[in-house]
């Protein structure tokens, strides 16, 4: 996850962690005979998404953004959500 968005993997740990704190994810054991976990929206997490879209603020946040640039942002996303979906469909 940290090579995809360019991040250090400390720093990945560390925003999973506040995350999972806040109630926003949850680690899940991807088979008993593995050590990797996958992470999971909970019911939080996916409500928060849902205000966070409607939300003006995140417009305004984003909007020094040009709108290649929210293509772009856009388009490395659901690259990562597709890249764990194979994942977890290889890994059950």
């Amino acid at each position: 996850m940290a090579k995809e968005v360019d991040r250090a993997p400390n720093a990945i740990s560390k925003q999973t962690m506040s995350m999972e704190k806040d109630g926003l994810i949850k680690r899940v054991k991807v088979s008993d005979k593995s050590n990797l976990m996958r992470l999971e929206l909970t019911d939080k997490g996916i409500y928060m998404i849902k205000v966070a879209r409607k939300s003006e603020s995140i417009d305004w946040i984003f909007s020094f953004l040009t709108e290649e640039e929210c293509q772009q942002l856009e388009s490395i996303l659901n690259k990562i959500l597709n890249n764990t979906k194979e994942y977890i469909s290889k890994q059950n």
